[in-house]
């Protein structure tokens, strides 16, 4: 029969052994989460520098945008100058006639 003393030099044994494989599971759990932060991190600076070029895509939209609807008014204004000025000529010319 085993003494008490034996039963429990097996018991801790053991635990030292189901400790043992406990904590080369949590290393195993630490490399992995590691490597998720990891690539978490890649996808957010990925994420970063598509969401930069998406924002420098539409500054240049914008100016592009900005830049012809200035030349469109521009157009405008210079056609509506020019028929205001033959009108004026005209209204000028039937006036002294």
């Amino acid at each position: 029969m085993k003494t008490d003393l034996q039963i429990c030099v097996e018991k801790l044994d053991l635990v030292e052994k189901e400790n043992w494989i406990l904590k080369e599971l949590v290393k195993k759990l630490e490399e992995k989460k590691m490597e998720l932060e990891l690539h978490v991190a890649d996808i957010i600076h990925d994420h970063k520098i598509k969401m930069d070029t998406t924002r420098l895509k539409i500054r240049k939209i914008r100016r592009y945008a900005i830049d012809k609807e200035a030349w469109f008014h521009y157009a405008v204004g210079s056609i509506f100058t020019l028929v205001a000025i033959i009108i004026a000529m005209v209204v000028l010319f039937r006036c002294t006639i």
